[in-house]
């Protein structure tokens, strides 16, 4: 028995808009991830907790917490520095 059934393709005026990444323009993905890997990630600067969107209190707590705790791990100074972002030289400043 074998299906006669056509699959189409939606148009692309039906496709949100792609970024040269691929993905969709302001596209949002839910995902869990393990507190130690945030904890990492944060700690490495590859993610920043402005960049997250808490789903729920106890998240919320949890990446407060963790903040905290890279916050005063590099006030210690236990971590290598940051690096800075270039800031041009203003002479008003020096």
């Amino acid at each position: 028995m074998g299906s006669s059934a056509t699959h189409s393709t939606p148009s692309t005026a039906a496709r949100p808009p792609r970024h040269p990444s691929g993905t969709a323009k302001n596209e949002t993905v839910r995902i869990e991830i393990l507190s130690d890997d945030l904890h990492r990630l944060l700690e490495s600067h590859i993610i920043c907790a402005a960049d997250l969107h808490c789903l729920d209190c106890a998240s919320t707590h949890c990446v407060r917490r963790l903040c905290l705790k890279v916050c005063a791990k590099q006030l210690r100074g236990n971590d290598a520095p940051r690096p800075r972002r270039h800031i041009p030289h203003d002479p008003e400043y020096a």
